[in-house]
């Protein structure tokens, strides 16, 4: 598909270039010369990529890219964590969904706020009821909450990041100047 786009670019460029010369006597001016630029453009790319110049250039040129495409993905992880911000509560109650773990809701146990938890992560997409089920229903049978919600593919997307998020800052995390003076 880009090919043919780069292709439609280039075609309408130097048939405006013909047209002109048509009308006009041929004469390379500024006009013709910018139609010029306009049809090669597209290709640039390209060949900087299938040609290798000895200055290392087609080197540079793929690493930029690709860390282009990783600092995408970055972002993408971040604006993740950024839009689903859980409290300590909810990310322990989505974490044991996502587990598979029974997770079991005793009604006369729960904090007054339980409810509202629930409604938040469903309402960031990180969980969702099941056919005919919710979050009333499980505070009116109790028993296992895999039975009334589950976990969204965004859901344990979240948990992923946040579990390699933490073991990460677990490992830099210095350790306490106080604890080595006792």
């Amino acid at each position: 598909m880009d090919t043919v786009i780069r292709a439609v670019v280039t075609l309408a460029a130097l048939t405006l270039i013909l047209f002109r010369a048509a009308l006009t006597h041929p004469v390379l001016d500024g006009v013709n010369v910018a139609l010029l630029v306009i049809a090669v453009l597209p290709w640039i790319s390209a060949l900087l990529e299938n040609i290798g110049i000895p200055t290392g250039w087609k080197t540079e040129f793929r690493k930029l890219q690709e860390e282009q495409r990783e600092q995408k993905v970055e972002l993408e992880r971040l604006r993740l964590l950024t839009a689903c911000h859980v409290t300590e509560n909810e990310w322990a109650y989505l974490k044991q969904l996502a587990s598979g773990e029974s997770f079991a809701v005793d009604y006369d146990a729960v904090p007054s706020f339980f409810k509202t938890e629930l409604h938040r992560l469903i309402g960031s997409g990180l969980i969702e009821t099941l056919p005919g089920k919710g979050i009333d229903t499980l505070l009116a049978e109790g028993g296992a909450a895999q039975k009334h919600l589950r976990v969204t593919e965004q859901g344990r997307d979240y948990v992923k990041l946040r579990e390699r998020l933490e073991s990460a800052v677990m490992i830099q995390k210095p350790a306490d100047p106080r604890s080595a003076e006792n």
